[in-house]
């Protein structure tokens, strides 16, 4: 069966006459499904195309609880081309709450809602789950490092120290599947990604830590920044996974940095001092990344370039740049490597 990569695009509205037809195929979690009472808990639902669609078309997905009020999951996906029968989209990732009541049943109904559907006895799915205090698979995320409000600086990478704490029934062992995602500022940053955790094995109560880092880019937003990892209990389908964390309220940890600029992409160097004396400009840094030739060049405020040099890169370079017919004043030190630029300091000439 063919799989169609769903765009989440807003779609204007755009009529048509022909039949066109969308159903709601699988639903995640699987009916039966033990899930954390009075949580939010992640999912997914595949939708199939079953008459031809034309481009442009836009359809939204709800649920409801135990026939309650519906309650809008997502609206505005839609397709930029047109999709023929019997493509599949994408799953599409939802969310729904979980009710309060332990040792309970409930039933969660999806709807999919397009204006020009010509078959609406396929636009529902349903499965029945129980609820219960604790569940099998649930993991707990926190930030132990960086601490809220620690200084950090863009062009940088940070090291996460992140707390996994196994508060479900059974074990979560080590190459134990999960879904990774970061935001920022509340907006995802980056694809989330499938990987293997790599701690130790966590039996119900006990706890590890996963290292992470996390590359603040020179246009990073600067003040006050919140970063959040979400750690999901995963399976692998081919080159899928879902979700099988039981309980997704308690899944990401977050923390907030000051952030300020930085002049040098510390990725790849580390410039450790920069000063004037008699004649020449002292400069120390340290090679990240093995550079192999470094270039110095020394301007003033209003750009006339006073001096430039190319020095052979070692782990720790010391270099001595000449710079004797230099008046009192504010200069600029720019550093390539390699001949990518990798930021500028500046320094006084008394």
């Amino acid at each position: 069966m063919k799989k169609i990569l769903l765009p989440f695009a807003l779609l204007g509205f755009t009529a048509f006459a022909e039949a066109q037809d969308l159903s709601l195929k699988t639903l995640f979690p699987a009916a039966g499904t033990e899930l954390k009472a009075g949580t939010e808990r992640l999912g997914s639902i595949t939708v199939d195309v079953v008459e031809d669609l034309p481009a442009g078309v836009s359809f939204a997905l709800s649920y409801s609880i135990n026939n309650g009020n519906e309650v809008e999951i997502v609206k505005g996906l839609g397709f930029q081309n047109a999709v023929p029968a019997g493509a599949e989209i994408n799953p599409i990732q939802i969310s729904f709450a979980v009710p309060t009541q332990v040792d309970d049943t409930f039933t969660l109904r999806v709807f999919v809602q397009y204006d020009q559907d010509t078959d609406h006895s396929n636009d529902t799915i349903s499965a029945i789950y129980y609820t219960r205090e604790k569940v099998a698979d649930d993991i707990a995320v926190s930030i132990l490092s960086p601490v809220n409000e620690s200084k950090q600086k863009t062009w940088t990478t940070v090291p996460f120290v992140v707390k996994i704490k196994n508060v479900g029934t059974t074990n979560f062992n080590g190459n134990t599947p999960v879904i990774l995602f970061l935001t920022v500022n509340g907006q995802v940053a980056g694809q989330p990604q499938i990987i293997r955790y790599t701690g130790t094995n966590l039996s119900p109560g006990d706890s590890g830590t996963v290292s992470l880092s996390i590359n603040l880019p020179r246009n990073a937003p600067t003040g006050e920044t919140n970063i959040c990892v979400g750690y999901f209990w995963a399976e692998v389908d081919g080159q899928a996974a879902n979700t099988i964390d039981g309980n997704s309220s308690d899944n990401i940890g977050c923390v907030t940095l000051n952030v300020v600029t930085n002049s040098i992409n510390e990725t790849m160097a580390q410039l450790n001092a920069v000063g004037y004396n008699n004649g020449h400009l002292n400069i120390e840094l340290e090679n990240k990344v093995g550079t192999n030739q470094y270039r110095f060049e020394i301007t003033s405020v209003t750009g006339q370039t006073i001096a430039t040099e190319n020095v052979q890169a070692s782990e720790y370079v010391y270099h001595n740049m000449a710079a004797q017919q230099i008046n009192r004043g504010v200069y600029i030190l720019s550093i390539y490597a390699d001949d990518e630029f990798i930021g500028t300091e500046k320094f006084m000439v008394d």
